[in-house]
């Protein structure tokens, strides 16, 4: 890929039906995205969709592993 997109931790590639990037549920936000930073500083994140996921019962877990 040539240069590394800096949220490459934890955040999928950006897809472009839908225009959206996500997350596998350990995003990081590097330091360096901080650089220049003084004092206070407010990071917005913005939620524009949350899809459920069904949480499997300890047998049908196993099952699928």
């Amino acid at each position: 890929r040539g240069r590394r997109d800096p949220l490459d931790l934890g955040i999928h590639d950006h897809e472009a039906e839908g225009d959206i990037r996500w997350t596998d549920g350990d995003a990081e936000l590097p330091a360096g995205l901080f650089l220049g930073c003084h004092g206070r500083t407010r990071v917005i994140v913005t939620l524009r969709g949350v899809t459920r996921y069904a949480l499997l019962d300890e047998e049908e877990a196993r099952a699928a592993a």
